[in-house]
């Protein structure tokens, strides 16, 4: 697919579609994966300020990490609910310059371009601040086959692409999908 119909297909929730869950079994599974990645995200780094999620569906890992600034880009704008979010259907609308966590929970394997995608995160990122990615690999549930994914990604993979763009890999997580805490090498 092209950028255009990608961000047609996601604009309009039509990727949703393909789910074979109910919208209170999607909802509930969005929850509790929110749930668990920001207990990862408080006890690896403690509190944050400021929060941007790329990809943020609901706004619930926003919510749960609970930074007094939760930004979220979002295709479709009107699927966030949680109140208090400022909300931009692409990154490079986001006006502020820096974040002390920037996330993408499966949101990688969307995109056409995951090197420039993660290049872009990159430019979103304080410099004592955190980048946080999270994929499904062949082992998740359902496996990466259960969304129409353009990549699948596995851990040697993805930290080698993280380094190539100028990430340094702190943490690997499995939650049971693969999570990656990095921090932006200084001086890239």
């Amino acid at each position: 697919m092209s950028d255009e119909e990608l961000d047609k297909s996601y604009g309009k929730g039509y990727y949703r579609l393909y789910l074979n869950m109910t919208d209170e079994e999607k909802d509930n599974d969005k929850m509790h994966r929110a749930k668990v990645d920001s207990k990862i995200i408080k006890e690896n780094l403690g509190g944050v300020e400021s929060h941007l999620d790329i990809g943020c569906s609901r706004g619930y890992l926003l919510d749960e990490v609970g930074a007094k600034l939760k930004v979220g880009v979002e295709s479709d704008t009107n699927n966030v609910t949680v109140p208090g979010i400022e909300v931009y259907s692409q990154m490079n609308q986001v006006p502020q310059k820096s974040f002390d966590l920037v996330t993408a929970i499966h949101t990688l394997e969307h995109v056409s371009d995951p090197k420039s995608f993660l290049k872009d995160m990159i430019k979103k990122v304080s410099d004592e601040g955190h980048i946080i990615i999270e994929v499904p690999t062949w082992k998740s549930p359902g496996g990466p086959l259960r969304l129409p994914h353009l990549y699948h990604f596995e851990p040697d993979v993805l930290k080698l692409m993280c380094r190539e763009v100028g990430l340094r890999v702190l943490e690997t997580k499995f939650t049971p999908h693969l999570l990656l805490i990095c921090k932006k090498v200084k001086n890239n």
